[in-house]
């Protein structure tokens, strides 16, 4: 029976999650994970007892990961990894010198050895804002891709896949975004990191533009937080007038869809197009820049 905690759980999942988003595990197919899992720990992972959680490669590892022996498990997570440090050296993923100090603070809880290819992970520590060359255009193109799809569903699974599509954004930016979680009576849909500031994501996918009530709601989540954590709203459609003449932003940018699809199709650094957002703020109090007059073509 696994050891593992909750935590340990929740965050080896965030750093094996798939591009596409929740449900995924790398970027395996649910044959190649079959094999992955047969070959490396003789682990079968479509067995009924893996998907007593849900049947996606997500909740079948979640499950693996809380009942299997803690010799299968280390095994796993040392073949995850290889692909991990793979994929992040191809610049696919972000580099992950964080995580994986944490990872292997996971596997020696389970009498592992240390990763291997820690070394390779931690050449390209993201700290400072300059300290992330950025994505290869191939994925870059395959983000744009992922966005203009989300358009397609329907309105409940869109707005899932939109938190996935925002937290793969800033993973691929090296921002180490972590996904949605729920406090007492709110909800939070993700958090990234912009230098050394910690910002969270309202993220907001409907027809109709966000209005001043929804700025005002998230700025209230912000002040009752600690005071240096700043905020980030996109919303697909955008602002309404009368909420930018309305909203007095303290802690607060904003981003709407046209901006995103701007940043991809144009090959935009995100952390560049934030960072100058936030200066445009500090020096004109517009919270609301786009990225066409940030970045004029």
């Amino acid at each position: 029976m696994s050891s593992l905690g909750q935590i340990d759980i929740d965050m080896i999942l965030d750093l094996f999650e798939g591009s596409r988003g929740r449900g995924y595990v790398l970027e395996f197919s649910d044959r190649s994970f079959s094999t992955f899992m047969r070959h490396l720990a003789a682990v079968d992972i479509d067995a009924p007892r893996y998907r007593a959680d849900g049947n996606s490669k997500g909740r079948r590892l979640r499950t693996f990961l809380a009942t299997a022996s803690e010799p299968t498990i280390v095994k796993v997570l040392n073949g995850l990894w290889q692909y991990r440090v793979r994929f992040a050296e191809e610049g696919r993923y972000a580099p992950v010198p964080d995580e994986g100090e944490r990872l292997s603070q996971v596997i020696r809880s389970l009498h592992g050895s240390p990763l291997e290819g820690m070394g390779r992970a931690q050449k390209s520590p993201v700290k400072a804002d300059t300290a992330h060359a950025g994505p290869s255009a191939r994925r870059v193109g395959e983000l744009l891709e992922e966005f203009r799809a989300i358009m397609a569903l329907e309105p409940q699974p869109r707005g899932y896949a939109f938190e996935s599509f925002l937290k793969a954004l800033f993973d691929t930016w090296g921002m180490q975004a972590r996904r949605g979680w729920r406090n007492t009576g709110e909800q939070i849909d993700g958090s990234f990191l912009l230098g050394e500031e910690v910002y969270l994501v309202e993220a907001k996918w409907q027809q109709a533009q966000s209005n001043a009530a929804a700025l005002h709601a998230f700025q209230g989540k912000l002040e009752a937080g600690p005071g240096w954590t700043r905020g980030l709203f996109v919303s697909y459609s955008g602002f309404t007038l009368e909420a930018l003449e309305a909203f007095v932003s303290r802690r607060v940018i904003l981003m709407d869809g046209f901006d995103l699809h701007e940043i991809l199709d144009r090959g935009l650094s995100v952390r560049a197009v934030l960072s100058e957002k936030v200066r445009r703020f500090s020096e004109t109090r517009r919270p609301y820049v786009q990225v066409r007059e940030l970045f004029p073509s």
